[in-house]
């Protein structure tokens, strides 16, 4: 089994399929569908910024037995993984 992954606009209910891909029409496929929660008029930056936020919101309860104060940013993560990766 082959696990590709690309992004793509449903058009009036088609998904259109990279030419790379060509090779996969007229086959049976599986198909996995994922709305991005991004706005279309946002830049990279503001998307990347919106999945770590719901990263950190989603799974703050995790850290409930760990020292990481519950308030955490992801510049504050940052920091601290670069500390513990370097010993800055």
């Amino acid at each position: 089994m082959q696990s590709i992954h690309f992004e793509t606009i449903v058009k009036n209910g088609f998904i259109k399929i990279p030419g790379e891909y060509a090779s996969l029409n007229d086959k049976k496929v599986s198909v996995e569908i994922m709305e991005r929660k991004a706005m279309k008029n946002q830049n990279v930056g503001e998307t990347r910024e919106i999945k770590i936020k719901d990263f950190i919101s989603k799974y703050k309860g995790l850290l409930l037995n760990t020292n990481i104060p519950r308030d955490i940013d992801a510049k504050k993560i940052r920091n601290l993984r670069i500390n513990n990766k370097y010993g800055l």
